[in-house]
């Protein structure tokens, strides 16, 4: 059985992926999608398998799709030109094996679960700020709205 011509663009798709995902994961679960010009992995095994391949080694834009997901430009723009936040965290997001442990070494104290326990609640403090906005609107784009303020890169 072949699946219909859908996209993730398309309006029914975007404003319910879910059922398309669960056919990309029962009939296709490694899926070429032309509006992304690349593959889709729709399940959470073969994501981690992709992961663990080293074939699939990150570092340039196109072996990891980065080429597909556009930075959030004032997250970038914020955390880079923080004096105190200012790490390059591409550094972590673009090495492999020794070198990630070295970074990961490095900013376990800052950004490991004992520093996020411990910043807990000014992150409470930042998130009830902006559903407290979120709460003003109509509508509410998840990652636009809520998500992307808290990106890395």
């Amino acid at each position: 059985m072949s699946l219909p011509a859908k996209s993730l663009l398309d309006p029914d798709v975007v404003q319910c992926p879910y059922p398309y995902y669960e056919e990309l994961r029962r009939e296709r679960p490694i899926a070429f999608l032309p509006e992304l010009n690349g593959y889709f992995a729709s399940s959470y095994e073969i994501v981690r398998q992709i992961l663990r391949d080293k074939r699939f080694l990150k570092g340039a834009a196109e072996n990891d799709g980065r080429k597909f997901v556009t930075p959030h430009k004032a997250a970038q723009e914020i955390l880079l030109a923080d004096p105190v936040i200012g790490f390059p965290i591409h550094c972590i997001s673009q090495s492999n094996g020794e070198e990630h442990s070295q970074f990961r070494k490095l900013v376990e104290p800052f950004m490991g679960r004992k520093a996020a326990m411990a910043r807990e609640p000014a992150i409470q403090s930042c998130v009830d700020a902006v559903l407290g906005e979120i709460e003003k609107s109509d509508t509410c784009e998840i990652v636009a709205d809520f998500s992307a303020p808290y990106t890395f890169t």
